[in-house]
């Protein structure tokens, strides 16, 4: 009676529960032990009652129309809301009470226009604090706008807010009520299609950061920016028209801006672009320079005739994602190159980027440029030089010459091929480590762990405290294995034991040259004795075939080619054939059916196992004393390795039982590093074994 009292007090307590709203959202601390709600994309159709006490409110992605008045009056402690990707179409006077703490709000993408039928009049009146707003991408020109009354009775009471993301139109620009918003310094447009010009942002003079990607500039008037100075300038994807662009290269003239951003933008400068920017850019004061992901193919300015430069105040240029075959320009003063992404591998060999010297670069990136080899001087004269990034390249070797890059901090040599250094390059970097505290990374590379190597492996733990990505460096050796850099300590003495004992066995071999020539030479055709006839029967096999083109559906004549001995003819009859062709619709090569009459039955061993997808080979004591079995054996696995890229193909089926040391070592091994089963012999297990084999077959 009592347990049936409790689950019943359970089962009502869990439903009211499940029932509250605060319970359909998550919850978690950040480190400071501030408390998150997470009730995105849940199909709210309301705002629902959330824990108090939190300090930020994810409801984005939900069914939300309206903002009722009072809604978050009890989270006084709350600093975001996120209201983005919704439906909300009305925002209540009111509705932002309680929200005296709010510092970012996101409204983004909703059903909301810039007038009072949206805005309820001085709605974020209650939001004091807001730094940040996000109200773009609504619904742009589909609705009459109000944009004096939205700005004057709406956005006018956000006398802290920094930084605003909203939508831009002819009807909607920055209208007279954004002169009270004295501490806005950040724009960033959603929907954008703008007439420019000096009334555009005369409302926002405080404005230093400006944002109006994949903006739609149908007209832009000289003078749009005129005696401003912009922190950030950001045209990118905006690709107005010829016309367009001269204002605004004209309009360049007469204001300064410290960081410009032309990404993916140039479509219409291509003719004019080299000088005319340039020249434009002059009198900007730019410090920084974005030109990335623009299909540019050539970039050399002034290599030939010495009488062009970047603007004197340009201290980073980004030229990386283009497509550039040629670089070369004139930059004394320029202390950062990005040219990651581009393909500068032809011109970088002979030729050098930099047409004169000294430079004052101190950031370089040639990343992803498909680089193999550099013209030796083309460091040369960048004494201030801090950071080499030449990553993900083809580079086996370092062969430009940076012993005099005293200054260096970081070469970044990571994800290239690098195995070793030459004598010559070790004696460079000892330079180099002598003069300065560079770090070198060597992650992603492959290094060899062999004889050849011993004196770079020494070297490189001699010198390890000059190298960093100590746990991504990787050591490999002959066998395939690998160590980290960490490890090499360990186990160099090893190899150089190994490397000892290989010593003095050459120093036999050299003194007996002619008969160790004749034992090598046996040597190497027994051990290879099976790749050596593999090879001559397919040879053999290639030109008795007709040349008859193969059918492109089909590339294999037999699923598998079935390997057993004689004595196991009737579990092939009554067990394999039935299981597989008729139960498994699998296509067998079986010897006793299938080989062709008069040929040479190594001929139709090597032609079969070609034709065939997989070689099962059914182990028995018969087959191991089997040579043609063995043969098979043999021949199924010199296929593996030589005509299908070292794809297994050869699966074994044990239907004895075997001790490790009764079977071949070359079976042995097989067996430990490949797939094997063993016929289980009773009803039960048969079926599941059958499944199996037909698994491996599809």
């Amino acid at each position: 009676m009592n347990l049936l009292l409790i689950l019943t007090i359970v089962t009502t307590v869990y439903g009211i529960i499940s029932q509250r709203t605060e319970f359909q959202c998550s919850y978690w601390e950040d480190r400071h032990l501030n408390l998150h709600a997470n009730c995105s994309k849940r199909n709210f159709t309301s705002i629902p009652v959330v824990l108090s006490g939190i300090v930020s409110l994810d409801l984005s992605g939900n069914q939300i129309k309206v903002v009722h008045n009072k809604t978050f009056l009890n989270l006084s402690n709350l600093w975001e809301l996120n209201l983005s990707f919704n439906r909300i179409e009305w925002l209540e006077i009111g509705a932002f009470l309680g929200l005296e703490s709010l510092e970012i709000l996101i409204l983004r993408k909703n059903s909301l226009a810039y007038n009072s039928r949206h805005f309820s009049k001085s709605v974020f009146q209650p939001l004091k604090f807001l730094t940040y707003l996000d109200i773009s991408l609504q619904r742009g020109g589909s609705e009459e706008l109000n944009a004096t009354w939205f700005s004057k009775y709406v956005i006018s009471d956000l006398s802290n807010l920094q930084s605003i993301e909203i939508d831009i139109s002819p009807d909607n620009v920055f209208r007279e009520g954004f002169l009270s918003l004295s501490k806005l310094k950040k724009v960033k447009a959603g929907f954008c299609v703008m007439d420019a010009n000096e009334k555009t942002f005369s409302n926002i003079p405080h404005v230093d950061q400006i944002d109006i990607t994949d903006c739609v500039i149908e007209s832009y008037a000289v003078g749009t920016f005129s005696g401003r100075h912009i922190k950030y300038l950001n045209l990118s994807s905006t690709n107005p028209e010829l016309t367009v662009w001269s204002n605004i290269l004209q309009d360049f003239k007469h204001f300064t801006v410290d960081t410009l951003v032309l990404s993916d933008t140039i479509e219409a400068l291509r003719k004019m672009w080299e000088r005319l920017v340039f020249d434009a850019l002059n009198k900007t004061g730019v410090q920084k320079l974005f030109l990335d992901h623009n299909e540019m193919q050539r970039f050399c300015l002034s290599c030939e005739v010495h009488d062009f430069d970047l603007p004197l105040t340009l201290k980073y240029l980004d030229l990386s994602s283009n497509k550039l075959i040629c670089f070369c320009l004139s930059m004394p003063h320029l202390s950062s190159l990005n040219l990651e992404n581009n393909n500068l591998r032809d011109y970088l060999r002979l030729k050098t980027y930099y047409p004169s010297y000294p430079s004052n670069l101190t950031v370089i990136n040639f990343a992803f440029n498909n680089l193999d080899y550099l013209n030796v001087s083309i460091f040369h004269g960048h004494q201030s030089l801090r950071v080499l990034n030449l990553s993900n390249n083809y580079f086996t070797d370092i062969d430009f010459d940076i012993s005099h890059l005293t200054l260096l901090q970081v070469l970044d040599l990571s994800n290239n091929r690098i195995q070793k250094f030459s004598e010559k390059s070790m004696k460079k970097l000892d330079v180099l480590f002598g003069l300065s505290n560079v770090k070198i990374n060597l992650g992603g590379n492959i290094l060899q762990c062999s004889c050849d190597a011993i004196s770079f492996i020494e070297w490189l733990l001699d010198k390890q405290d000059y190298f960093s990505a100590k746990n991504e460096t990787k050591c490999k050796f002959a066998n395939e294995t690998s160590i980290f850099l960490t490890d090499f300590r360990s186990t160099m003495l090893q190899l150089k034991e190994n490397c000892a004992s290989r010593l003095v066995l050459i120093i036999c071999i050299s003194i007996s040259i002619t008969s160790m020539l004749v034992i090598a030479i046996i040597g190497i055709v027994y051990r290879y004795r099976w790749r050596l006839r593999y090879a001559y029967y397919m040879i053999k096999s290639k030109y008795k075939r007709d040349n008859i083109a193969q059918n492109d559906e089909q590339e294999y004549t037999y699923d598998a080619f079935i390997s057993y001995a004689d004595n196991e003819q009737d579990f092939i009859v009554r067990e394999c054939i039935p299981n597989l062709e008729e139960g498994g619709n699998a296509k067998l090569c079986i010897h006793k059916r299938d080989f062709l009459p008069g040929n040479e039955i190594t001929y139709n061993i090597t032609n079969s196992i070609h034709e065939s997808r997989k070689v099962v080979c059914i182990i028995t004591k018969s087959f191991l004393d089997s040579y043609y079995c063995m043969f098979e054996f043999n021949m199924a696995r010199m296929e593996s390795i030589y005509s299908r890229s070292k794809e297994n193909i050869l699966f074994l089926v044990f239907l004895d039982q075997f001790r490790s040391k009764d079977l071949p070592l070359i079976m042995l091994e097989h067996v430990q590093n490949d797939s094997y089963i063993e016929y289980p012999n009773d009803e039960q297990g048969n079926v599941v074994f059958w499944e199996k084999i037909k698994a491996i077959l599809k």
